[in-house]
């Protein structure tokens, strides 16, 4: 008898991965506006630190402390300055482009339109939820089951993002309707998270969907089709476009291609999918007017990372090419100075196929304080065996993510004249108000979901009277620092050992002297 239930159950979970389809029969075609939200910033360290953590990179330790220094200046107010950790000064940080860091698209999935990130390098469509802490969900939309007959929880099932610094998001499972553009999958999995770290948190999507491929979906025990795998048979073609602007909104096409956003003939290459990615090899590269130098190493086309990040030895051969650029240790990235010239880079993919980006494109945000005149390069270290292109490479480009069997991946040079009229960019939904004293909403009950776990209580501590300080400026960030080293040690994990905004296991920051039980 078990063993039947158990056997009815699997087809029952597999049931809905087959039943998940696009609504009507004729093909159709859309288009989805994605563009930044002006509130936006976040710096050239921080979306290294982001994309290191997203591919399972080693971190350096100046992105971990720097990362220890933004909680720290959370205590001290934005105008102190850690003395334990390494940081360049005021002047020499500067601010170049707010507007290509982050890009947001409008979904609908059950009764609530959020803003999420359309991801080329992840597998899965996750949102914030009403099952995380109300204080957590402060500035996103989240996924809720009011007034959302269509919703049934995929019983059984759970899924988990895990980073190596111990950050990440996990939750149940939900089968729902989710529209985008004109197209609408009628049960979609759709993973609402119940724990996630501060990492997301502080962005400004309210989740992603996960353009990669299904075999590297994080669903246990049974992994389910992404959003493009379902609505791919109703297309009018089986593939997706990418046109990312520099400074402006940019737009994403299903099921067709569009002529006025490219001007030179689209190239292809092969995609190979084991991994999960759009992945593709590149044979070779130049800087500027050099030669090209041929190499070979595998790349994959990331839309939700912000940087282009390429082997060590040909960012290296980039940087020495920039006037003044340095690998600058405090920052974890290189470094030049915000008026130099900076050359194009062109890649060599399988069969010739040529793409070059603009070295105009190449000047990133060193951090959100203006007036000085250093900047962070849009090209970092990655891995040897792996290059992600990010929105940096992207933005130069024309990508064609075709679907059909074999898969293939196609580039072109982007119209930089094309724009997106404003009549197609739909309005930021509003989001209501929230004051930091409102009693937390109540959850839904929980029994029918296994898995899910209910937040525990929050405890404010008493405010601690620091020893008055021998210079007002130093004494102050000194007192910050004891305050951050005794709370980790009282609620474990050892001085100092807080990473993400969690201390010790089962602790986790909301405010400024509150904590929380981590979920």
């Amino acid at each position: 008898m078990a063993s039947r239930i158990l056997f009815a159950a699997a087809l029952a979970i597999l049931s809905w991965g087959e039943s998940i389809h696009a609504d009507g029969l004729e093909k159709r075609s859309f288009s989805i506006p994605h563009s930044t939200p002006p509130q936006r910033h976040l710096d050239g360290p921080a979306a290294l630190r982001k994309a290191y953590l997203k591919h399972g990179f080693e971190v350096p330790e100046a992105l971990r402390l720097r990362k220890r220094q933004s909680i720290v200046a959370q205590l001290t107010g934005p105008n102190d300055v850690d003395p334990a950790v390494p940081a360049t000064t005021a002047s020499e940080v500067a601010i170049t482009e707010k507007n290509d860091l982050e890009y947001l698209s409008p979904v609908e999935i059950g009764s609530t339109t959020m803003q999420l990130d359309f991801d080329t390098g992840s597998s899965d469509l996750w949102v914030f939820s009403e099952r995380i802490p109300q204080q957590q969900r402060v500035g996103h939309q989240f996924y809720s089951l009011a007034n959302n007959t269509d919703a049934k929880p995929l019983e059984g099932l759970s899924w988990k993002i895990a980073y190596g610094d111990g950050s990440g998001a996990s939750g149940v499972v939900f089968a729902d309707r989710v529209k985008v553009g004109g197209v609408t999958a009628t049960r979609q999995a759709v993973e609402a998270a119940t724990s996630i770290s501060s990492q997301f948190i502080e962005e400004h999507s309210d989740g992603l969907l996960g353009l990669g491929f299904g075999n590297t979906n994080t669903i246990k025990p049974t992994k389910q089709p992404t959003f493009f795998e379902n609505i791919k048979p109703s297309l009018k073609e089986p593939l997706f476009t990418v046109t990312l602007k520099k400074n402006s909104t940019g737009v994403y096409d299903f099921g067709f291609i569009d002529p006025q956003k490219y001007i030179e003939p689209l190239q292809y290459v092969p995609i190979n999918t084991t991994r999960g990615y759009w992945e593709y090899t590149t044979t070779g590269y130049s800087v500027g007017d050099g030669p090209m130098t041929k190499t070979s190493f595998q790349s994959i086309a990331d839309t939700g990372t912000t940087l282009l990040l390429l082997p060590p030895d040909i960012t290296r051969a980039y940087y020495a090419n920039v006037k003044g650029a340095n690998l600058n240790v405090t920052e974890g990235g290189y470094v030049f100075p915000c008026n130099s010239l900076l050359p194009d880079l062109t890649v060599e993919l399988t069969g010739g196929v040529k793409a070059t980006v603009p070295g105009t494109f190449m000047n990133r945000s060193l951090s959100m304080t203006k007036g000085s005149t250093s900047c962070y390069g849009g090209i970092q270290q990655g891995s040897n065996t792996l290059s992600i292109w990010g929105d940096v490479f992207l933005k130069s480009q024309f990508a064609v993510f075709d679907g059909r069997s074999p898969p293939r991946i196609g580039f072109a040079k982007q119209n930089e004249r094309f724009s997106v009229p404003t009549s197609d960019i739909p309005p930021r939904a509003e989001l209501p108000p929230s004051s930091p004293k409102a009693a937390p909403e109540p959850l839904l009950p929980t029994a029918s979901i296994p898995g899910v776990v209910v937040p525990g209580p929050v405890m404010t501590l008493a405010p601690i009277a620091p020893v008055k300080p021998v210079e007002e400026r130093k004494g102050k960030v000194s007192w910050a620092m004891s305050l951050f080293d005794d709370l980790a040690s009282r609620w474990g994990g050892g001085t100092g050992d807080m990473k993400d905004g969690v201390i010790g296991r089962n602790r986790r920051m909301v405010g400024r002297f509150k904590f929380e039980d981590a979920v």
